[in-house]
C-alpha cells in the first residue's frame, strides 16, 4: 500500500514537471494595467510636466522602467531636472540616451538588487526588489525650458519586471523558446514636451493637430464640443493666413476657443488635455498680439 502511495505521488510530482515545461508560464507582459495622470505648470522660467502613475494591485509583475521617445533638440537643449520617487520612498532617476535614429528618456529604480527565489526543482522565479510593486504609486517630474517646446502629445511606454519561468534546459531538453525576455511595454499616449512650431501658421496646424488627437484619444468626450472647438480654429486659421492685418480678428476667435475650453473643463475634456491646448493657444494669442 505504501508502495502505491509513493508511486502515485511520483506520478504527480512528474506530471506537475512536464505540464509546466510544456507550457510554460503564459501571462502577457501587455496586459499590466496602470494609469497616467499629467499635470503642465507653465513658469517664467521653465515648464513643468508632473506625471503621477498608479499602477494596479491585480498586477502579477513589478514595473521598472518608463521611457519617452523625444527628438534629440528636446534632449541636448531643453531639460533642466529630472526626478522621480515612488510611495515606498524609492528613487528614480531620468537619463537619455541614443539608439539608432531614436532618442529616448528613461526613467528606472535606483539601486536595485537581483534576488532570487526557488519554486521547485531548477524552476527559477526572477524579481527585481527596488521595482515598483502591485499597488504602488510613481510621481516623476520633467522641467524644461520651454524656449523650443510646448505642451504636445506623445507616447510614454511602460515596462513589467521579467517574472518569468526559466528552466534547466540541459537536464529538461526543452528549448529557449519557453525563455519570456520580458521586453513587451505597454503604451500611453500623454502630455509631453515636443517641438515649437517655427511660425504662427505652424502653431495654428499644431493646434489642429493637437486638438483632433486630443479627441481621438477621448480625452474630448463630447462630439459638440470637439465640433465647435474646432470651427474656432479653422476659422482662426483662414485669418491668420490672410495676414497681419487679420492677426486681431485671429485672436479673437482664439479667445473664444479658450473659454469653451474653460467651460468644458473637468467636464467633457481631461484636465491634462485642457492644460496642453489652453497653454498653446494662449501663446498663439500672445504671437499675434
Amino acid at each position: 500500500m505504501k508502495m502505491i502511495k509513493y508511486v502515485i505521488l511520483l506520478t504527480v510530482i512528474f506530471s506537475f514537471r512536464i505540464l509546466y515545461a510544456v507550457k510554460p508560464y503564459s501571462e502577457q507582459m501587455s496586459n499590466f494595467s496602470a494609469t497616467v495622470s499629467v499635470t503642465v505648470i507653465p513658469n517664467t522660467n521653465f515648464t513643468e510636466y508632473k506625471y503621477e502613475l498608479n499602477y494596479s494591485q491585480n498586477n502579477q509583475r513589478d514595473f521598472h522602467t518608463l521611457s519617452f521617445a523625444f527628438s534629440p533638440q528636446i534632449l541636448e537643449q531643453e531639460f533642466m531636472i529630472s526626478s522621480g520617487m515612488s510611495d515606498s520612498g524609492i528613487q528614480w532617476n531620468g537619463m537619455y540616451g541614443y539608439f539608432g535614429n531614436i532618442s529616448v528618456f528613461k526613467f528606472s529604480a535606483k539601486g536595485g538588487v537581483l534576488s532570487r527565489e526557488w519554486i521547485i526543482e531548477h524552476l527559477l522565479l526572477y524579481k527585481k526588489t527596488s521595482y515598483l510593486k502591485p499597488g504602488q504609486k510613481l510621481n516623476i517630474s520633467l522641467k524644461v525650458k520651454g524656449i523650443q517646446t510646448i505642451p504636445g502629445i506623445t507616447v510614454l511606454e511602460g515596462y513589467c519586471s521579467a517574472a518569468h519561468w526559466v528552466w534547466d534546459t540541459e537536464k529538461e531538453g526543452y528549448p529557449d523558446k519557453n525563455f519570456d525576455s520580458g521586453n513587451h511595454p505597454k503604451l500611453y499616449k500623454v502630455v509631453s514636451p515636443v517641438l515649437k512650431p517655427a511660425d504662427n501658421t505652424g502653431l495654428i496646424d499644431k493646434l489642429i493637430e493637437l486638438t483632433t488627437g486630443s479627441y481621438e484619444l477621448k480625452w474630448i468626450s463630447k462630439l459638440d464640443v470637439y465640433q465647435g472647438l474646432m470651427d474656432k480654429l479653422n476659422a482662426a486659421k483662414q485669418q491668420i493666413l490672410q495676414g497681419q492685418s487679420k492677426y486681431h480678428t485671429a485672436w479673437n476667435i482664439l479667445e473664444a476657443y479658450k473659454h469653451l475650453l474653460i467651460a468644458q473643463r473637468w467636464k467633457a475634456i481631461t484636465e491634462p488635455c485642457f492644460q496642453m491646448l489652453y497653454f498653446n493657444a494662449d501663446l498663439l494669442i500672445s504671437k499675434l498680439k
